[in-house]
Order: C-alpha cells, then structure tokens, then sequence
C-alpha cells in the first residue's frame, strides 16, 4: 500500500509538495526510507522525468544532506539529455556549490562553439572557475589564448582585469581596464569601466591615483546623474579613509 501511494506521489497525483511527501512518509516506520528507495527507482526507469529528477535531488540536498549523490544525479541527467541548458545550469549550479570549479570549468568548455551561449563569456567562465581552482597559470594562459590577451576587444580586456582583481593581482587589473577604457568606443561603456577602475585604486589602496582619477571622472559631460552619485559616494570613502572629511567638507561649501 506504502509503495502504491508513493508511486502516485512521484507522479504528482496525490501530494502537491515536497514538504507534504516527506511528511508523509514519516508517519510510517522505515517510510522515509522506503519512499527514498521507491523514489531512486522511479527515477532510474524514467530517466526524462525532470520533476521526478529534481525532487529526488531536493531530498538528497535537504532532507539527507547527501550532495553527492545530487551531484551524481544530476551528471546522468545532462548525459542522458546533452541539449537541455537548464539542466546543464542546474548542474553548474551544484558544482559551485560543492566547490568542483574544474568541473564547472570543463562544462563551460563543452559547451563553446555549440551555440548555447556566447563563447568569449563562455571561455571567461572557464578561465574564472579555473582560478577558483587554484589553477593560476591555466587559468590566465587560456585566458591569453582565447580572449586575445593585450589585443583583445574592450569587452575581453574588461574580462581579463576581472580575472586580475579575482586572483589579487590589482596592479595588473588596473592596468587592463584602463587599456580597456582606451579602446572602447562606447561611452557607457567607458563611464561604468572607469567608475570601476576607481574602484580598484580604492582596494589597492591606492587613494592618490583613486582620487585624481575620480575628481577628473566626476566632470565628465558623459556620466549620468546615478553615475556621478556612486563617483560622488567613491571620493567620499577616500576622505573618510585618509581622516579628511573636514576637508571634503570645507570644499563643497565653496
């Protein structure tokens, strides 16, 4: 009788909710198990069955905190349905979340020149989660290789400095970004880079540079009214690091 109503449970004929299966299921003894067990089968010999297929995973992540074998599930899921993208980021999704960046890094790989999403963001993907890694030099040589290192496009170049500031390397970032800046010939798109730019001066501590670069952005005819506010906010950090907000003060009210 258990087995007959979770059958009909897996179909979603007679509970409407996770939380009212698992429920269900308690009420008897070994019923959380046998449910389990009853569940994994009916997955097994419906292998196209999503909704089967995700609430299996629930469970698995919920209820028996058992990652793994979400992890698993879901690698036959994309094996056995290579075209289905939600399912792929489903399966992204889960290696971020058990920190297998390699793995991420291989799927996004797979999945360049298919058609399933732009490749250049795809292959920063790759390069990203290979540094999550920590696989440095792979990450930045691939990095070099695909996105066209220094005569790369603006989009790339911005790329390639969000890879520097991820491992650190806040020199290297500034100067890509401000290539960047120089290349680009759209100006939102040179506004938000150069706000950024000032952005990584401020973490590098770098609060001279920050500030002449900020002050000079800040009058810039092609920044909008929000733009200007977040440079605004920018500058005002900066005093209040450097213990100089008397000055900022003295200054506006000129």
């Amino acid at each position: 009788m258990l087995s007959h109503l979770l059958v009909q449970t897996n179909q979603t004929e007679a509970i409407k909710s996770q939380q009212d299966m698992v429920k269900l299921w308690r009420q008897s003894p070994n019923g959380f198990e046998v449910g389990v067990r009853v569940l994994e089968r009916q997955v097994s010999e419906n292998p196209h069955d999503l909704l089967l297929a995700k609430l299996l995973k629930d469970i698995y992540l919920r209820e028996l905190h058992t990652p793994d074998k979400a992890v698993a599930l879901y690698e036959k899921l994309v094996s056995n349905n290579p075209d289905n993208i939600s399912l792929k980021q489903e399966l992204i999704s889960l290696y971020q979340a058990t920190k297998r960046y390699e793995a991420v890094a291989a799927l996004y790989k797979k999945q360049i020149g298919t058609g399933s999403g732009n490749d250049e963001w795809l292959q920063y993907q790759v390069a990203s989660h290979l540094l999550y890694a920590g696989k440095e030099a792979e990450a930045f040589q691939y990095a070099k290789e695909s996105l066209g290192g220094s005569s790369a496009s603006p989009e790339n170049l911005e790329r390639i400095s969000r890879l520097h500031e991820t491992a650190n390397q806040w020199t290297e970032a500034s100067e890509t970004l401000t290539q960047a800046i120089r290349t680009s010939t759209n100006t939102q798109q040179s506004a938000n880079m150069s706000i950024h730019l000032g952005e990584l001066y401020i973490r590098s501590q770098k609060y001279d540079e920050a500030l002449a670069h900020l002050q000079k952005l800040r009058v810039s005819p092609e920044l909008s009214a929000q733009q200007k506010a977040i440079v605004n906010e920018q500058i005002f950090r900066i005093y209040k690091k450097q213990g100089r907000l008397a000055e900022l003060t003295i200054e506006a009210a000129k």
